[in-house]
């Protein structure tokens, strides 16, 4: 049976996890035909040669001018040892196993929600305004040669009635005035009206539990003012 080792080639380029390593110098086979041999590296920037046992080499991801080993650079070279007790001594690593802290997601459960429209009755005050006239009739009896205009006293708006008079002489005489005075009066009106609002109803299963809804102040109404003029 062919050994492992005789598919890597001298010269070959040597690469730790971390980087390169160094150049193949030669394959050191094991004791027996079956049994895995060693590597003999020379470290880039170092005097002395390490020899690597095959059981370290990435067999899956190493190619005859690239291998690749299953270690970072400075485990490798605290392996190193002279050529001349490369034969004498077999260098074996150490392993370990270290644990390591993962997390993953587990479903707990599941949540359902539902929607739905519900009408709720509301009741409020609306503030409504309206304009009160008041017409009061006032004798005068002054002569005029013309006609006179309306004109305001205050908020009282005065219109001017003439007439013709039987005299001497023709001529026009206010016969009266008609006082118009407007006032604001407010009062409340209540107003019922049926309005909707969506609520959520939540279905815990397993361990997630719904909590229920808060309660929602009522909204105050915007005021509308109408005015008449008169």
């Amino acid at each position: 049976m062919t050994s492992p080792a005789r598919h890597y080639a001298v010269g070959a380029t040597v690469f730790a996890r971390d980087g390169q390593l160094g150049i193949l110098e030669a394959v050191l086979p094991g004791e027996g035909p079956t049994e895995p041999g060693a590597l003999l590296v020379q470290p880039a920037g170092e005097a002395r040669r390490l020899i690597v046992p095959l059981a370290l080499v990435d067999t899956a991801a190493s190619t005859p001018s690239a291998i690749r080993l299953a270690g970072e650079r400075a485990d490798l070279l605290a392996l190193a040892q002279q050529t001349e007790a490369a034969r004498d001594r077999v260098v074996v690593p150490v392993h370990e196993e270290r644990l390591v802290p993962a997390t993953r997601d587990v479903e707990l459960g599941t949540v359902r929600i539902h929607k739905r429209v519900e009408p709720v009755p509301v009741e409020t005050a609306v503030e409504l305004a309206s304009d009160e006239v008041t017409v009061e009739r006032v004798p005068v009896h002054r002569p005029v040669t013309t006609a006179p205009d309306p004109y305001y006293d205050g908020e009282t708006l005065v219109v001017p009635l003439v007439e013709e008079v039987l005299v001497t002489e023709r001529r026009l005489e206010v016969r009266e005035e008609v006082r118009i005075t407007r006032r604001r009066v407010t009062e409340q009106v209540p107003v019922r009206e049926t309005l909707r609002r969506e609520v959520v109803e939540v279905e815990g299963q397993g361990n997630i539990t719904a909590a229920p809804p808060r309660p929602r102040k009522p909204r105050r109404p915007r005021k509308r003012q109408d005015q008449d003029h008169g």
